[in-house]
């Protein structure tokens, strides 16, 4: 998220900036021994943390959205993404990406029926702090006042991937939002918090079995 804040003011740049790069290239360096561990035990449980922060970019206000998908505490997908459009309140924000949350989780669980990974059911959730957001995704109507017919079509998403029961979608505190970090620049202890909590670890830390990820290369 910090690359691509800098991404928008390359025209004009200014020392706070160079501050700012020298800052991620302490962390990239830093982290180029960090990796996915995976154990080796069976997959359980798929739970997806969606988050929004509205209003984000000081430009031009658009919110700033992630989210993460992990399976019995294995990372399996997450993305970190500036919304197209501005929202105008920070329930809308969320709502907004909690229909892209829940896709990729739709997608990921015909994946690992696919190839017939599981080995019981999944339970796939969809776990996010803003109970307005919420509020709107369980109500039968939509009350929400949607006018346009992107954001029409995703309630209508969310609801029907709600009614058939394929996921559910529930309320969790915001110290417990694990896809918080994607969405803004964070201290060095609240990123190692969110390092530890999806298995990213040092390379030299893996003295269990455990299969290692790392870009393309399998180690």
């Amino acid at each position: 998220m910090e690359a691509h804040h800098l991404s928008q003011v390359l025209e004009k740049p200014g020392l706070q900036h160079w501050n700012a790069c020298l800052q991620v290239f302490c962390y990239l360096y830093y982290s180029k021994g960090t990796c996915l561990r995976f154990k080796t035990h069976g997959f359980h449980h798929i739970k997806t943390y969606a988050y929004a922060d509205w209003g984000n970019c000081p430009i031009d206000r658009r919110s700033a959205s992630g989210f993460s998908v992990s399976i019995s505490s294995h990372l399996i997908s997450w993305r970190s993404k500036k919304q197209q459009t501005v929202s105008h309140s920070t329930t809308e924000a969320e709502y907004k990406f909690l229909s892209n949350a829940a896709k990729e989780t739709t997608w990921l669980i015909n994946i690992i029926d696919e190839i017939q990974l599981k080995s019981s059911p999944l339970d796939p959730i969809l776990l996010n702090d803003n109970k307005g957001a919420i509020e709107w995704a369980l109500n039968d109507a939509n009350h929400s006042g949607f006018k346009t017919k992107h954001m029409d079509i995703k309630f209508h998403f969310i609801q029907e991937l709600l009614r058939k029961g394929i996921m559910l979608l529930k309320h969790i505190p915001t110290t417990e939002m694990n896809a918080d970090f994607l969405t803004k620049s964070v201290g060095k202890t609240v990123l190692h918090k969110y390092l530890s909590v999806h298995n990213l670890i040092k390379k030299n830390l893996c003295s269990l079995p455990v299969f290692i990820a790392r870009g393309d290369e399998k180690i």
